[in-house]
């Protein structure tokens, strides 16, 4: 898909989660807003608790589906950042989010870079 697609879909998708807010009599989400980035964990408009963490994968801003959940879970367990980290990471990343194969590097990159920065954060 290129990026006029790619534009078209984040555009219906944040269209698509201010409705749901909209029927959940919800105030709108500035999160919802495909030209909007927070560093903020925000939540599924389907009210389902998941927290989300926009990143920069390939050129574009995807939502990662529980990433702020699973970086806390592994911080918990002491886990810090590697090889062998990394690929547990993508594992249970992907049970959340479906990953491109043609992204797999991009997103392990991305996710990578965001554990260390989430642990530097925490180590403050």
């Amino acid at each position: 898909m290129n990026d006029a697609g790619m534009g078209a879909v984040e555009q219906l998708a944040a269209e698509i989660a201010n409705e749901v807010d909209r029927l959940l009599g919800k105030a709108p989400n500035p999160e919802h807003r495909p030209d909007s980035v927070s560093e903020a964990a925000p939540t599924c408009s389907c009210g389902s608790g998941i927290p989300v963490k926009l990143l920069e994968i390939s050129g574009r801003r995807v939502e990662v589906l529980a990433l702020p959940r699973i970086f806390d879970l592994f911080r918990q367990s002491g886990k810090g950042p590697g090889p062998a980290t990394s690929t547990e990471l993508m594992e249970t990343v992907r049970l959340y989010n479906s990953v491109p194969e043609c992204e797999q590097d991009s997103w392990r990159n991305a996710i990578e870079r965001e554990y260390a920065a989430f642990l530097g954060r925490e180590v403050r």
